[in-house]
């Protein structure tokens, strides 16, 4: 999938951690860009963590078609 890329080679995602031009892809851990009241969140296991336990929740809400809480 051909995307922009941001300082250091990684992909900026919108707030559900997916790709701004595909909702159905998201991108977590250090391969994101993501930005949170004007700064970029760091490449640690902490963040990775939490991004892809929401990104979890995302797709199984989706999946039953409900939003998420």
């Amino acid at each position: 999938i051909p995307v922009v890329k941001a300082h250091g080679g990684r992909v900026p995602v919108a707030a559900d951690w997916s790709l701004p031009e595909y909702s159905d892809v998201f991108v977590i851990g250090d391969m994101a860009s993501y930005e949170y009241d004007g700064a970029v969140l760091p490449c640690i296991a902490p963040v990775a963590m939490q991004g892809g336990e929401y990104v979890a929740k995302t797709i199984l809400a989706r999946e039953k078609g409900k939003a998420v809480a």
